[in-house]
């Protein structure tokens, strides 16, 4: 089961804001409920931040946090970008 929650708040604050708050509330939640489920908290860029990562962590709550693209990054992680495209061919 895929569960998604969506939060909206006025666009002059921060994009985490209150994002831990929601995921520590949906966790305790979950677990509630199914005591080994596993959980895994996909973000943006925005989410991308040490306290947020580090909760997850602590709370064995894994993560896929989308970065956003520039080009300086993009040259960095050129030969990585080429190897994952060769290996999902």
């Amino acid at each position: 089961m895929i569960e998604q929650l969506s939060y909206l708040r006025p666009s002059n604050l921060d994009g985490a804001k209150h994002a831990r708050a929601i995921l520590s509330l949906l966790v305790k939640r979950f677990r509630q409920s199914w005591l080994e489920v596993r959980i895994i908290f996909r973000g943006g860029s925005g989410c991308c931040r040490h306290r947020m990562l580090a909760w997850c962590e602590h709370h064995e709550v894994g993560y896929l946090i989308e970065i956003a693209q520039n080009k300086r990054l993009n040259e960095i992680s050129a030969q990585w970008q080429q190897s994952a495209v060769c290996r999902m061919r």
